[in-house]
């Protein structure tokens, strides 16, 4: 059988250019340091690379919880070693006060029991990385207000303000900075904006910097 010319020198230059795209990937492969560059490489290795990468991400954030697991959790913990202190130290107050006291020494033990009201609150308002601490769940409900549902609120908590030991103008700097930021006119943060310069008040304080600190918003009135 007779094989024409052609035929022959038409393998040879295919074979060559075979030759030089294999050749290419090598030295692809050599320079990059990677045998896959293309799922067409090796289908079969590409799925076991794309496995393996969610894997090694899973991995990834199992490791980021649970440091910040560990974090939260130690935090809590020191925060509720503080309010067993403050605890303790209450309890002492309240047996001193049992017996026959001079006005000097009840007003002293007044001042000190109402230090402590306010240590126990701004441990209790704890946050970590702009969250409370001890609100459970309700990362957006500021602090001091009433929930209603799963993101609203209704109002302050005025009976848990008056029980903490704030005061009747502690309770109505509040209330005014409650409603300029939730039923006022003006949009919330040119609200916000104002309010950071017209009130002082520990309690507006710590509302406003709750506000400032939240990355998800705050639950709406």
């Amino acid at each position: 059988m007779r094989i024409a010319s052609s035929t022959i020198s038409d393998n040879i230059v295919r074979q060559i250019q075979q030759l030089n795209t294999q050749q290419a990937r090598l030295q692809a492969q050599v320079s990059s340091g990677q045998r896959i560059t293309n799922p067409e490489d090796d289908p079969a290795a590409v799925t076991s690379v794309l496995n393996l990468t969610s894997s090694r991400r899973e991995v990834a954030q199992f490791t980021d919880n649970a440091s910040r697991a560990l974090a939260v959790s130690q935090a809590s913990y020191a925060g509720l070693q503080s309010i067993k202190k403050v605890s303790d130290r209450a309890g002492e107050l309240a047996t001193l006060g049992t017996g026959t006291l001079g006005t000097d020494a009840m007003q002293s033990y007044a001042t000190e029991t109402n230090q402590l009201i306010e240590q126990a609150v701004q441990t209790a308002n704890s946050t970590f990385n702009g969250d409370y601490l001890y609100s459970g769940t309700a990362l957006s409900t500021p602090p001091f207000t009433i929930a209603r549902g799963d993101n609203g609120i209704c109002g302050l908590n005025t009976v848990g303000l008056r029980r903490a030991g704030f005061s009747a103008a502690d309770r109505l700097e509040l209330k005014k900075l409650y409603h300029a930021l939730f039923r006022g006119e003006k949009l919330f943060r040119s609200a916000f904006a104002d309010a950071e310069n017209s009130f002082t008040g520990a309690g507006a304080k710590v509302m406003l910097e709750f506000v400032a600190a939240a990355k998800r918003g705050v639950c709406a009135d």
